[in-house]
């Protein structure tokens, strides 16, 4: 799970550098929302347990694995988006 927001992280700041290239800026905030959009509805879905059928199935662990990349992704997210400048200039 950790390793998936690394790398998104890392895709991140791969769309910056290709925005920054190309001389669209603007789109960085719009990269940001659209993160901040798959770490709260689509990618924790790829960490829920699966469901076993005639089994008693407890919701906290898809609750849990929601709440972790969507708070842990968002932040990430925002936080290289308020540290890239700080890249770009080397």
């Amino acid at each position: 799970m950790i390793t998936t927001l690394f790398l998104i992280a890392l895709c991140q700041i791969i769309l910056y550098w290709l925005a920054h290239k190309y001389d669209k800026d603007a789109a960085k905030p719009l990269i940001l929302f659209l993160l901040i959009l798959a770490y709260i509805f689509w990618i924790p879905q790829f960490f829920y347990p699966k469901v076993i059928e005639g089994r008693h199935n407890c919701g906290l662990p898809m609750m849990a694995a929601h709440l972790v990349i969507g708070i842990l992704g968002s932040i990430g997210s925002f936080l290289v988006y308020i540290f890239y400048p700080f890249l770009e200039k080397k």
